[in-house]
């Protein structure tokens, strides 16, 4: 579950729990093992205050002071511009050790990010450059680099981001200006655009606004679908939505074009938060 602050907040907290949202056989482990975990991470989430955005949240795996956490099948957190990773690491969303699980946290050659987020195999950070480096899986082109090929290592993208969203094979970021650019898998139309399939492989993939929208605000990614709040807090998804998860109450039917989700009171969107196959 990635939990986007919009601005006028800080965005110094960032919870992400994909464990609450993602099937058991996605995250290869034992009903039992995904059911504990599920209430480990819910009982954690009561936990947290709910009045402000700059909680630190304390890692107890090894005593860290953490004011982001991103957590799929592996777990990376950050700690005062130092990224710390943990779990899985068959496709090198950890590290570059070759290591298949690497079991605490360990601290990754990143010494200015501001933000981290991680996907299904993937991770990415926002630098304090504004620079965006994805590491991990690039089977369907999610690192950014421009081609589907292995890469041994980080991959730095297209600067003067502002944040950075790693879906489950796809990942989207925003620019300064407000524009929304997204690539890596489009089977279900995440990426947005047409036609749906296959994968969109150059990081400068613009979403295109719909009349009206004068730019993007905060985007969240999550198995199949994205959503994005615009400056006017109005809320956009697109891509799978096979469990209703655009929100926009029509068919079940792939949308690649940003569709509206009215807001049932009449007000307006202020965070966005994407889970595997909810909103």
């Amino acid at each position: 579950l990635i939990d986007v602050l919009a601005p006028g907040n800080l965005l110094a907290f960032n919870l992400i729990s994909a464990l609450s949202s993602y099937p058991s056989d996605a995250l290869e482990t034992t009903e039992k093992e995904f059911r504990t975990a599920q209430q480990r991470v819910k009982k954690n989430l009561d936990l947290l205050p709910k009045s402000s955005a700059t909680t630190a949240l304390h890692t107890a795996a090894s005593g860290l002071m953490a004011n982001e956490v991103a957590a799929a099948r592996h777990t990376c957190a950050l700690v005062a511009g130092t990224v710390w990773c943990w779990g899985n690491n068959d496709s090198g969303a950890v590290d570059q050790s070759g290591t298949t699980r690497v079991m605490s946290p360990a601290p990754l050659a990143v010494s200015d990010a501001t933000l981290v987020t991680a996907g299904g195999a993937h991770s990415c950070v926002r630098r304090s450059s504004g620079d965006i480096t994805c590491w991990g899986s690039n089977l369907y082109g999610q690192l950014g680099s421009g081609d589907a090929n292995d890469v041994n290592g980080p991959v730095t993208g297209p600067g003067s981001r502002t944040m950075v969203a790693a879906g489950f094979t796809h990942t989207c970021t925003i620019d300064v200006l407000g524009e929304a650019y997204c690539w890596g898998d489009h089977s279900y139309g995440q990426v947005s655009g047409e036609p749906v399939g296959g994968t969109v492989l150059s990081p400068t993939h613009r979403v295109d606004r719909p009349v009206g929208v004068d730019g993007w605000s905060a985007i969240a990614t999550g198995r199949r679908h994205t959503c994005a709040l615009t400056k006017a807090n109005e809320l956009y998804c697109w891509g799978s939505n096979a469990f209703g998860e655009l929100g926009h109450g029509g068919s079940d039917d792939p949308a690649p074009n940003p569709t509206r989700v009215p807001h049932p009171e009449g007000g307006s969107w202020v965070r966005v938060a994407v889970g595997g196959y909810t909103t």
